[in-house]
């Protein structure tokens, strides 16, 4: 018995230093598991910040809502006594005064919080009593914040004569062209036009949220990339995969930078002096997610796609060549799983070549006789489609990691080709010899010595 009485006189005194510890100020230092310490701070901050921490302070109460009770509250030392430590009832207390309206008595002075950069962490200079409600509400704020994987894929899909309305009317009106085991198209699209103008001038766009189909079908994505691919050309832009956290900006960059020439300045002794500035071109999307406890994902995407385009001579601009360039700005909620589809970005490209007798075709006057011009005008469409994908846990990423090596252990064995360029009558004639790229160690196929360059005819 006279051992137990030793461990109640031990609890004893622990609680009678915390009282006595509870009028006083002491330094905590809290170790920052997820945010940044300053925006930590900065929140706590104006949490606890100002008069509200002074003892003084008093405010007018306000009104409960039906069935709820006012709580006590009493002195810092009752305070310790009834709390004895544990977090859950910390953070019931703080939401029972929060609902009353009124403000807490933290003490005696106001709460000072650091934060060290290098450490991520908090230096708290409080009582007792204020630490323990900082850290009820740090135990709330500091929590692992949700990711989001976003898979995109940005396609551009030429338009001919039964495509001159666009990818969304041609399937609107000819859904015999999906493919069997998908299921009734209508079950699977549901379509929201918006902008302004109309079919037939191909101005309008439009937002389809596709859903996944359940069981063995052939998802949406694909049935609707292979019934295009049988009547146009469908070429892949680009397909990014982006894993970014909750509320953040996430942006991927594909592409080259063109320099265009800027300004010239002349010097006065036939020198001329440009300056050039580099613009940036290919595809770049930006997608910032928002994601709701019911799995919702809000995203607000930024899409655009750049491509510098020939100089045409006949045009006077220094040089410089003429940069095409399609946007998509959109704000959408889609559930985690689900695809967005994005479409509408029309475009047309005038393209224009020459052809004649070399030096004949030059000649002003009847330089026209001995040559051709050509016009033609292509149109193509951008469609991106986008899938959020919300992962909880580090579980959930390693499931996805899981799925993401089982599609690249499907994919054959990489294949090298050594190309030979043997120039002959102003071409590249080009040889090939397979080779087997297995396990960091290549192997090489049927290989034949190279013959030397041929020697070029002689004329007599």
């Amino acid at each position: 018995f006279q051992q137990e009485y030793l461990y109640k006189a031990e609890e004893w005194i622990e609680i009678l230093d915390r009282g006595a510890a509870g009028a006083g100020k002491q330094l905590y230092v809290y170790r920052v598991k997820n945010l940044e310490a300053p925006a930590l701070a900065g929140y706590l901050t104006q949490l606890f910040g100002g008069q509200a921490t002074e003892s003084t302070r008093t405010s007018q109460r306000g009104t409960l809502a039906p069935g709820l009770e006012p709580a006590q509250i009493g002195t810092v030392q009752d305070f310790n006594q009834n709390r004895l430590g544990m977090a859950e009832q910390r953070a019931a207390e703080a939401a029972q005064q929060g609902a009353e309206g009124g403000a807490f008595d933290m003490g005696t002075g106001d709460i000072r919080i650091t934060s060290v950069t290098e450490t991520n962490s908090l230096l708290i200079q409080a009582t007792q009593a204020e630490y323990n409600a900082v850290l009820a509400a740090i135990e709330r704020i500091d929590i692992e914040p949700l990711q989001v994987l976003i898979e995109s894929q940005v396609l551009d899909v030429e338009l001919n004569e039964e495509l001159q309305f666009g990818v969304n009317w041609y399937l609107t009106n000819n859904p015999a062209l999906i493919p069997e085991g998908i299921g009734d198209i209508d079950e699977w699209v549901q379509s929201a036009a918006f902008g302004s103008g109309s079919a037939a001038s191909g101005g309008f766009n439009f937002l389809t949220t596709i859903a996944r189909p359940l069981g063995d079908g052939m998802p949406f994505i694909q049935a609707t990339i292979a019934a295009l691919d049988e009547v146009t050309d469908v070429r892949s832009l680009a397909a990014p995969s982006l894993l970014v956290r909750n509320n953040a900006t996430a942006t991927i960059t594909v592409g080259t930078q063109v320099p265009v020439q800027s300004s010239s300045i002349s010097t006065g002794n036939n020198n001329v002096v440009s300056s050039a500035q580099y613009v940036s071109t290919g595809i770049t999307l930006s997608v910032t997610p928002r994601i709701n406890p019911g799995g919702l994902v809000y995203m607000d995407i930024s899409q655009d796609v750049s491509r510098p385009g020939a100089r045409d001579p006949d045009i006077s601009t220094s040089g410089n060549p003429p940069i095409s360039n399609k946007t998509v700005t959109s704000q959408v909620a889609v559930q985690s799983g689900q695809t967005v589809f994005l479409g509408g970005l029309i475009a047309e490209q005038d393209s224009q070549g020459r052809s004649g007798v070399p030096f004949l075709s030059r000649v002003p006057l009847i330089g026209p006789l001995f040559g051709a011009r050509s016009k033609a005008v292509t149109r193509s469409e951008t469609l991106v489609m986008i899938t959020p994908t919300v992962i909880e846990s580090a579980v959930d990423l390693r499931e996805i990691s899981k799925s993401m090596e089982a599609e690249f252990s499907r994919v054959p064995p990489l294949k090298i080709s050594r190309l030979n360029k043997v120039d002959r009558a102003g071409r590249d004639e080009i040889r090939v010899e397979d080779e087997v790229l297995v396990e960091d160690e290549i192997m090489i196929e049927d290989e034949a010595p190279i013959a030397d360059e041929a020697p070029a005819e002689q004329e007599d």
